[in-house]
């Protein structure tokens, strides 16, 4: 919603929004010149001629009662960047549970480098300075592609990445051959798709007559690493392309899931004609997402980061990067997780996979699950999720993680908040001592 709001601002439409929380992206709109109203009331769209709505908000929202009833039309975010799309000759759609933001972003850096100008819409930042959205000049038009009640059927990309497909979003998709359905309906849309050719996430097999690009460390893979390791974290690998070998890559974002990342990102350059060398230097350059593994500073001597995990596949693949990180260097360090489920209907569903999933923290703290748009009606607790996992203990609020964490984390201790809802407000109890890499406008 942001990067849409920013981009029709900036082609000069008078633009407006309301919010039921105030937050870092709304104070950047603000200072963009677009008021947004705290709470959701039917007068905040006096003024409007156009309403565009999220489909994660209930369709008894104020606004859009109002808006139905003032006959304003509406229109959903996924409507919206589809007709937006639908100008660009180039249209890169980025599809899939878990990596979209930052493979766009790794997309629109090997873009920038190779001297294009993408118009870009991405749901968290794509530069250094906050931004969500850039208006381009080209005739390249790059997105995420949103799963979540079948968004990215709004969309008809020329390119449609799938960075993997699994069962998510329980509140819609009630069975993984439903998600792989709304998949398959997504890909045929588009010239060329860009596949994992790994493991389980080859499991989404192409329909007769599909242009296919796969990416990934197998055999099988067009855009392919070979002879990978690891610094820091960090992958470095001799990448191939359809058995030719390109040169080697080194990333600057740490984890296998960023390789994978980067793979993809490469796939879709081959695909646009981008040479090699500018979206090698372009991946050594680019460090990762906000909110995605990003260094919060040091708080006591513990190395702090922030995590936007929510999913068991994606807590697992944080976790396990962090824990590569801290074998390198620390190797008496122990790593604590602060982790704030997000929705009733996914920690249900998915319970006793997200018991799972934290195998390589030392010590797990649970937070209340952040409800965002649903009720609880299954009964799940984060108390049963803590009981279900040997080395966790449910905390009751922000206050009480920090002095638990106060009083058994040791110097080069490592620690990581993660959760989609709003964890950070962890940070208004735990002040790190040095300057913040990313996420400034949450500490103070």
């Amino acid at each position: 919603m942001q990067g849409l709001a920013l981009l029709f601002s900036r082609r000069g439409f008078l633009v407006g929004g309301s919010d039921r929380a105030p937050s870092a992206g709304i104070e950047r709109l603000r200072a963009a010149g677009i008021p947004v109203t705290i709470g959701h009331r039917e007068e905040n769209i006096r003024g409007y001629e156009l309403l565009i709505y999220t489909l994660a908000v209930d369709r008894e929202t104020p606004e859009l009662v109002a808006a139905r009833r003032a006959a304003i039309p509406c229109l959903s975010r996924a409507d919206l960047l589809g007709y937006l799309m639908s100008d660009f000759p180039v249209r890169i759609g980025v599809a899939g549970m878990h990596g979209k933001s930052t493979t766009t972003a790794m997309l629109h850096a090997v873009m920038r480098e190779a001297a294009l100008s993408p118009t870009v819409v991405s749901g968290a930042a794509i530069s250094p300075d906050g931004s969500v959205a850039q208006e381009g000049r080209g005739r390249i038009f790059l997105c995420e592609a949103c799963e979540y009640k079948d968004s990215f059927l709004c969309l008809y990309p020329t390119i449609a990445v799938v960075l993997n497909c699994e069962w998510e979003h329980p509140d819609y998709f009630k069975s993984l051959d439903q998600v792989k359905a709304s998949f398959h309906t997504y890909m045929r849309r588009a010239q060329l798709v860009i596949l994992p050719a790994d493991g389980k996430q080859r499991d989404l097999p192409p329909t007769s007559g599909m242009r296919v690009l796969r990416f990934g460390c197998s055999p099988a893979a067009d855009a392919r690493a070979v002879e990978v390791t690891y610094q820091q974290g960090c992958a470095a690998f001799n990448y191939y392309f359809c058995g030719v070998y390109r040169g080697r890559v080194r990333l600057a974002a740490p984890g296998e899931h960023n390789l994978q990342n980067a793979l993809a990102a490469l796939a879709v350059a081959e695909a646009c004609h981008l040479p090699f060398e500018a979206s090698a230097r372009a991946l050594a350059a680019f460090s990762g997402t906000d909110r995605r593994l990003s260094p919060r500073g040091v708080w006591r001597g513990v190395t702090v980061y922030e995590d936007y995990a929510h999913h068991p596949t994606e807590i697992r693949a944080s976790l396990a990067t962090l824990r590569r990180m801290m074998e390198e260097k620390n190797q008496g360090a122990r790593l604590f997780c602060v982790f704030q489920p997000h929705t009733y209907s996914r920690t249900a569903a998915l319970f006793d996979d997200f018991a799972k999933s934290f195998s390589s923290a030392d010590v797990v703290l649970l937070l209340d699950i952040y409800a965002a748009r649903e009720k609880n009606e299954s009964g799940v607790s984060s108390q049963k999720l803590a009981d279900a996992i040997p080395h966790a203990c449910y905390m009751s609020d922000f206050a009480a993680s920090a002095d638990y964490l106060s009083s058994q984390c040791r110097p080069h201790d490592l620690l990581v908040v993660m959760g989609a809802g709003d964890v950070f407000r962890l940070f208004e109890h735990i002040r790190t001592e040095e300057p913040c890499i990313s996420g400034k406008d949450v500490i103070q």
